[in-house]
């Protein structure tokens, strides 16, 4: 049995690309949540996550709030991005910034989220 890889389902903070420029680290750095981890390329498959109209999550979103967060945010699964685990994709002034895991209490509205990009 493969061991879990330790980044995912971990909240940070990233400089996701944008959808015109996905090879360039994006213009706000802003909290993704970590899905994946290719330990081969060094790279995060990340999710979007926004401030924003998190009071009606769409379908493949979800919006959660806990400690390390300073609003609720929305992750948004239909904007997902593979992004290097580089300081340049990561920090912010010098620092990364690890918000910690997804509580478990929002797992069940990760799997909704995944399994609503099928429908």
């Amino acid at each position: 049995m493969n061991a879990p890889k330790p980044f995912r389902l971990i909240v940070l903070y990233a400089w996701l690309p944008d959808h015109n420029n996905p090879k360039i680290p994006g213009p706000k750095y802003r909290p993704v949540l970590v899905l994946d981890v290719n330990s081969n390329t060094k790279e995060l498959l990340v999710v979007y996550g926004t401030s924003q109209q998190t009071q009606h999550p769409g379908k493949s979103e979800f919006t959660a709030h806990f400690d390390g967060l300073t609003k609720p945010t929305k992750f948004c699964f239909t904007y997902q991005r593979w992004i290097p685990a580089t300081d340049e994709y990561l920090c912010k002034d010098g620092q990364k910034h690890i918000i910690g895991y997804l509580p478990h209490k929002y797992y069940p509205r990760v799997f909704e989220a995944i399994a609503d990009l099928d429908d």
